[in-house]
């Protein structure tokens, strides 16, 4: 069993000699700065630091990552599970994240309310339409610490691309040996080479969305499928894009298109997180209104850490759903395209109406 799990691209976890929950130690005399070290922030956001009109600007946000990366294990863990911004662009966004929070997904995302529930919606997408299959040959793009890659090794082969060193080596702890570190917009594989392909919150970091779903489609086999997880609607932008590095957020009607123009069928579409909508958009407008006479950092700040339990619940409960219709409204997007034989992009299926 452990030679066919190795063979499928992940096998047994590989953990290092030392304990993964060996705490960060930082300096005694380490000071705090407004940008952490080690994490690569947009121009913009740095231009917003140093404004003298600004007071707040990103400081607390920033103070709040410091604590995370310098705070004992247990702490770490229990504040990173209300905090999924510091885990936002984790997956492909190299360069965003700082190699201590790699650390820290790679122990907290099996139960994080966001990434856990996330990763189910698409595996249970999978799930529907390869039931039994075990020959597959999957891509996750942007495969960040590995745990998505594990979680689909019984339908066959996994490889994934990741630009980020420190996560290729959690992936390799993982046991997840078929990873490469390689750009989303270049991947480094022969046309028509998988029979699935994954992209979970990767196409809003991409500076061309387009340009990336024709490159993965071209790496696709005719009939093959792309699953695209992708935040929603622009008036929900915040604080939070900026942090996670998005470039974008896209609504049913804008993702059909941009896939019709890379040539993808779109086969089925819906809006997720519905249950939780109306807690997420009070949190932003909230932010909106507040962030300059508030010491606050994200809507996330208006939940604590243990309700990551309920949260999971809540946000779980959509997938039964999920099974038979397409929900509505909701903070981000789940697709799933195919490339037919002929490489035309049509329209076919059940699409949703914009919102």
């Amino acid at each position: 069993m452990a030679a066919r799990r190795a063979a499928r691209g992940c096998g047994a976890r590989d953990l290092p000699a030392a304990s993964v929950d060996a705490g960060v130690q930082a300096p005694a005399d380490a000071r705090l700065s407004l940008q952490p070290r080690g994490l690569q922030l947009p121009a913009e956001l740095q231009h917003r630091l140093r404004s003298p009109g600004r007071p707040h600007g990103l400081l607390p946000a920033s103070r709040r990552l410091r604590s995370l990366v310098q705070a004992q294990p247990a702490a770490r863990h229990r504040d990173f599970l209300a905090q999924p911004e510091l885990l936002a662009g984790a997956r492909g966004a190299a360069g965003m994240m700082h190699g201590h929070t790699y650390r820290i997904l790679f122990e907290t995302e099996e139960r994080h309310w966001w990434l856990s529930s996330r990763r189910k919606m698409v595996l249970d997408w999978i799930e529907q339409r390869y039931r039994g299959r075990t020959d597959l040959h999957i891509l996750d793009v942007g495969c960040g610490t590995g745990l998505m890659l594990q979680e689909m090794q019984p339908y066959g082969m996994v490889e994934g691309v990741e630009l980020s060193d420190e996560a290729l080596e959690f992936c390799r702890q993982r046991g997840c040996r078929n990873v490469r570190k390689a750009s989303a917009m270049a991947l480094p594989f022969g046309d028509a080479s998988f029979d699935v392909l994954t992209a979970v919150d990767i196409l809003e970091h991409m500076d061309d969305d387009r340009g990336a779903l024709q490159e993965w489609a071209r790496v696709l086999k005719p009939g093959g499928r792309l699953f695209v997880f992708v935040p929603a609607h622009r008036w929900l932008w915040s604080l939070q894009d900026e942090i996670s590095g998005h470039k974008r957020r896209y609504t049913a009607r804008s993702l059909r298109r941009l896939v019709e123009a890379a040539g993808l069928r779109l086969e089925r579409q819906s809006y997720v997180s519905t249950l939780l909508f109306p807690v997420i958009v009070l949190g932003r407008l909230w932010l909106k209104v507040y962030r300059r006479f508030k010491d606050v950092k994200t809507e996330n700040d208006l939940h604590p850490a243990w309700s990551n339990g309920l949260l999971t619940r809540i946000f779980r409960a959509e997938i039964p759903f999920l099974r038979h219709a397409n929900l509505p409204f909701g903070a981000s997007l789940l697709s799933v395209t195919v490339k037919d034989g002929d490489g035309r992009g049509h329209l076919a299926g059940k699409a949703l109406t914009d919102a």
